[in-house]
């Protein structure tokens, strides 16, 4: 239950999450530079992967290395999540070449 929990729920997560991280980011880098903090990506991946190791050590019954692994393994499946949306839209609405 943590498992499917932690690597299939949770990282569904990562698009709202990244849009969320973005949309702060771009209301606060207003420089001419047109540089954009990497807030939504880093938020994308790092809060499912820190909130299944919080709840894996909360409701699972599982070693610490365990619990590591899991959040490891939700960091990932997150960023192949955020990739397959990104190309997703990017072949949807030609923004790449």
């Amino acid at each position: 239950k943590t498992v499917a929990l932690t690597l299939v729920v949770l990282p569904l997560f990562a698009v709202p999450i990244y849009f969320l991280g973005q949309g702060v980011a771009d209301s606060f880098d207003d420089d001419s530079t047109n540089g954009v903090l990497a807030l939504g990506l880093m938020l994308g991946v790092a809060a499912p992967a820190l909130l299944s190791v919080f709840l894996a050590r909360v409701w699972g019954e599982l070693r610490w290395i365990a619990t590591l692994a899991l959040g490891v393994g939700s960091g990932l499946v997150s960023l192949v999540v955020l990739f397959v949306a990104f190309v997703a839209f990017c072949s949807a609405t030609m923004c790449i070449g």
